[in-house]
Formats: C-alpha cells, structure tokens, sequence
C-alpha cells in the first residue's frame, strides 16, 4: 500500500520507484500526502477505561482527573503523571511519576507512601 491505497505488485514497484527519497521536493509532497492522510484516518481520542470526569491519556479506573497521563486508581487529582498505583492518589495535584499511592500531596516526584506533602523529590 501507499498512502493507505492498496496496489498490485507490480503497480506498487513502478510507484515505489517514482518516490525519490533523497529529493526535497518529493519529502515535501509525502509530508503532504501524509497530512491529507492523517485528516482522513479516524484516531482515538483518548485511551480510558472505567473513568468518569476524566481527561488525559491511558488513564484508568479513576475520577475527577485531569490532566492526567499514564495514570489508574486515582481521584480528585489534576496533572498526574505516570501514577500506576495499586493504591491509587487522591486529592494531589502537579505529581509525578509516582511509583506507589499518595493523599493530599503537591509538586511531587519519586516517592513513595505520602500524606499531605509539598515540593519533595525523590
């Protein structure tokens, strides 16, 4: 396939062999091509499961998250990064990545078990 258009083998050599990759005017038309692709090609939005209120990506069985990426079983929180908890973070906001489950917590990176906290790392 080129440009999400299926060709014979054949068909598909003889334009192979027409796209000069070390050519700048050909770069900018499959720069081009592929724009127009990508505005045509459905993407998902948002990869969420078992969330409510919640925007960001990959997050799961959550709350009331925004901002949030990479992130499960947290609730009330905004601008968590990379909070894959058992236990989840709640109430906690600009944390980040976070191996294991914090309360109440602000501006935090790499710790571990934390209740009301403010700018700590590590």
């Amino acid at each position: 396939m080129i440009f999400n258009e299926q060709y014979s083998k054949k068909d598909y050599e003889e334009k192979a062999a027409k796209l000069d990759y070390g050519d700048n005017a050909a770069l900018g038309f499959i720069e081009k091509k592929l724009e127009e692709l990508k505005l045509k090609t459905p993407r998902i939005y948002s990869h969420q499961h078992d969330t409510t209120e919640c925007t960001g990506d990959y997050v799961y069985h959550s709350k009331n998250c925004h901002g949030c990426f990479d992130t499960r079983h947290s609730e009330d929180s905004a601008y968590v990064v990379m909070a894959n908890l058992d236990t989840g973070t709640k109430d906690s906001y600009d944390c980040g990545p976070m191996p294991t489950g914090m309360d109440i917590c602000y501006d935090i990176s790499y710790a571990h078990y934390l209740f009301n906290c403010k700018h700590l790392y590590f």
